[in-house]
């Protein structure tokens, strides 16, 4: 049986559950790992996280913990939705009781279960809706207000978590094999650090339960919020890396557009300068490369910089496509810059281009990111005709 933690160490518990959350981007892995935390959290012997199947009352997959695999096996299949697993999917909503078996919506068990009693159960919420819903049962002494404070606040982290999972999904579906690594990177830097700040801001919602509701709301719209930005960064990831739609962009539409998305998260417009041979001279198969960096370099400013102006300037100059992009905010010292930022994904595809890329900055000073991508492309396979 988990042992329940103690209130001592409750915070420092949730916080590290919300790390390892978001840190998990693998679906299959993370469902066990939303079972595990909840029982580590209330000390309940057993636990389940009951999937259910898009727009039907059908638990698809059981993930549980708590009997080893011969009992399992003794038991048979798994639950698909009745009793009073159905009644929390009818009715999404915390249940705790003190004995399941007098619950009116308890059917009994099947043969080989084991007994239980004490049952706290409540709905897990992701991307918009009802992805499953967590059980927990048989905690010695019965399941208190505060297990239901701690396991809802849980709750919401498994749910952006999954969330991030699924979008991860997605992005690993549409992407082409060469991406996937960068894509990887991308929301480890970025993603996965939004969602971890988020879990950690309704970790420490959970004393304001009883004390002051009206704090919770505001905590809670503000997490909703970030999370929708959190997803339309994921969105704008899909978007630049899909196979054949990113050749259909324009470059100097795709830097308005994103452009307007900095606008979003900075609170002020960029300036945007672009040369008028910019789409007549660019070639398409550079485009998803160049936005890239763009989107990057942005992503920073808006994240890091405390800028309040920021200019874009893309033109033509000779053979090369330059861009230069200039914020006026805090900067930063090169010799202590840290891993990530994103800066390797530039660096790298940067590389890809054939592309010079720098980076100037000082503490204080603002940033300059310095962009210049070769267009001239001397096909040294072509034969070269004989002198007359």
């Amino acid at each position: 049986m988990a042992e329940p933690t103690t209130s001592g160490s409750l915070g420092a518990t949730l916080g590290r559950i919300a790390e390892a959350l978001a840190g998990e981007i693998i679906l299959d892995r993370l469902l066990p790992q939303i079972v595990s935390a909840a029982r580590e959290v209330t000390g309940a012997a057993y636990g389940a996280l009951g999937v259910l199947a898009e727009h039907t009352d059908l638990i698809t997959r059981f993930i549980h913990e708590g009997m080893d695999a011969e009992l399992v096996h003794l038991i048979g299949p798994t639950p698909t939705g009745g009793g009073l697993l159905g009644e929390l999917i009818r009715h999404p909503r915390l249940i705790i009781t003190d004995d399941l078996n007098h619950h009116p919506a308890a059917r009994g068990f099947p043969a080989n279960h084991p007994p239980m009693t004490t049952f706290l159960g409540l709905p897990v919420r992701a991307g918009g809706r009802i992805f499953g819903n967590l059980y927990l049962t048989d905690k010695a002494g019965g399941f208190t207000n505060e297990d239901a404070d701690v396991v809802t606040v849980l709750a919401a982290q498994a749910g952006l978590a999954i969330n991030a999972a699924q979008m991860a999904e997605e992005l690993r579906m549409v992407a082409v094999q060469d991406e996937r690594d960068r894509i990887s990177r991308d929301l480890h830097d970025g993603v996965i650090q939004q969602l971890f700040s988020i879990g950690m801001s309704l970790e420490g919602a959970r004393p304001l339960v009883r004390t002051d509701p009206d704090r919770i709301e505001e905590r809670l719209d503000a997490a909703v919020d970030q999370l929708d930005g959190t997803i339309k960064e994921i969105r704008t990831t899909i978007f630049t890396l899909r196979p054949g739609r990113t050749k259909e962009v324009a470059l100097e539409r795709g830097i308005v557009e994103l452009a307007r998305e900095y606008e979003h998260a900075a609170s002020f417009t960029p300036s945007v300068q672009i040369g008028s041979q910019l789409d007549l001279k660019v070639p398409a198969e550079v485009i998803p490369d160049v936005l890239h960096i763009v989107r990057e370099a942005l992503s920073n400013a808006a994240k890091h910089a405390q800028a309040n102006a920021l200019q874009i300037r893309a033109d033509v100059d000779g053979d090369d496509l330059c861009i230069v992009i200039t914020d006026t905010g805090a900067g930063f010292d090169p010799d202590d810059l840290m891993p990530g930022h994103g800066l390797d994904n530039m660096a790298e595809r940067a590389a890809i281009l054939g592309a010079q890329l720098r980076l100037d900055s000082a503490l204080g000073g603002g940033t300059t990111v310095d962009l210049r991508v070769p267009l001239r492309i001397v096909d040294l396979t072509r034969e070269i005709p004989a002198d007359d």
